[in-house]
């Protein structure tokens, strides 16, 4: 009960249970019309399939599709990490790293294996330095639907100590993560690549919640009348088809798909440092 981010400190905006089973109750009754109404966009056995499960098991599903699991799911992942920091006396920032070449459409997002995406950010993260055992981040795979240009933007939360942040940085130096903007005017321009807050995290364990969400929300971009690209604050339901098919992904995952751990390991008794 001690690391619970659920119930402790400020975390008034914390999803309740009954918040996530309306949620999912609403999610299950669009996956139904979805598969109805696009057939040639989702397949209609697995919507309903989902439907079912999601309308079904009120003690939280255990699929990335449903937000009761992933509150559960927030619940012990940010509650390990706030543990983690707590007992070892670690010092912490978050940041999000977010590849150029993750701006995907619906279709390309639904053939991609979470693991694989993972799987280059750490290889490019071991090109400039974040092998060292001085290092240790602990990044879950999040994403939102940008309606302007109708494409998925996945990034990754991640949570690191200030040396392999260094190594974080040294990734703008990397093609996929340089600051430079998109031209194609058929995309919207603001990317952000990499962003660090680098301020020492307080008033634990809210900023502990950024990590996970249990929900990926749809944004817009546009351009203000200075001529500047700008994102919308306001964030909204992704639309159909393209919600259905991000659940249908979402399912065929675990949490050990869609996070990376490098100088982490995961045990019973918590987050530990591995030994190198």
């Amino acid at each position: 009960m001690q690391y619970r981010p659920d119930i402790a400190g400020d975390c008034s905006r914390f999803e309740t249970p009954e918040e996530c089973r309306q949620t999912d109750y609403s999610r299950a009754v669009s996956l139904i019309k979805t598969a109805k109404r696009h057939p040639h966009e989702v397949n209609p056995r697995a919507a309903i399939r989902l439907a079912r499960i999601l309308q079904e098991n009120c003690e939280g599903t255990p699929t990335l599709a449903s937000r009761r699991f992933m509150r559960d799911t927030r619940i012990r992942v940010c509650g390990a990490l706030w543990q983690f920091i707590a007992s070892e006396g670690m010092t912490a920032r978050v940041a999000t790293i977010a590849p150029k070449s993750w701006r995907l459409s619906p279709d390309a997002l639904v053939t991609q294996a979470p693991e694989r995406l993972l799987s280059r950010v750490r290889s490019d993260l071991y090109k400039v330095g974040a092998n060292s055992k001085d290092c240790w981040m602990i990044g879950i795979l999040h994403g939102e639907y940008e309606r302007s240009s109708q494409t998925f933007l996945p990034h990754l939360h991640l949570a690191a100590n200030p040396k392999m942040i260094e190594m974080i940085d040294r990734l703008r130096s990397l093609p996929n993560y340089s600051g430079s903007p998109i031209h194609d005017e058929a995309q919207t321009r603001v990317h952000h690549p990499i962003q660090v807050k680098r301020k020492p995290l307080t008033n634990l364990p809210v900023p502990l919640t950024y990590l996970a969400k249990s929900y990926w929300p749809a944004r817009t971009q546009f351009k203000s009348a200075s001529g500047k690209y700008q994102i919308s604050t306001v964030k909204q339901k992704i639309p159909e088809p393209y919600h259905s098919m991000l659940l249908l992904w979402l399912d065929q995952w675990t949490m050990d798909d869609v996070t990376l751990l490098i100088g982490l390991r995961t045990s019973k008794a918590g987050l530990i440092r591995t030994s190198r």
